[in-house]
C-alpha cells in the first residue's frame, strides 16, 4: 500500500472546492473527535490584591484651575 505524503495531502485539499473542504473538516472532526473552531480568549479576572488597592484609593479631584 502506497504511503500518502503531506504534500500529498495538501495538493489533494488544494483541489477541493470550499464545500467540499467544509465536509472534509466536518468529518474528520467527527472521526478524530477534534475541532478547528478558534479558541475564544476569557479575559482575565482581576487579582483581589488589585481590586482592594482601586477601593483604597481616593478619588482624584479636579484641579481648581487649569494648568498652562
Amino acid at each position: 500500500m502506497a504511503t500518502i505524503t503531506q504534500d500529498d495531502l495538501l495538493e489533494a485539499i488544494d483541489k477541493m472546492t470550499v464545500l467540499e473542504l467544509s465536509e472534509f473538516i466536518k468529518r474528520f472532526e467527527e472521526r478524530y473527535g477534534v475541532t478547528a473552531a478558534a479558541p475564544v480568549a476569557a479575559a482575565a479576572a482581576p487579582r483581589p490584591a488589585a481590586a482592594a488597592a482601586r477601593r483604597r484609593r481616593p478619588p482624584r479631584s479636579s484641579p481648581s484651575s487649569p494648568r498652562p
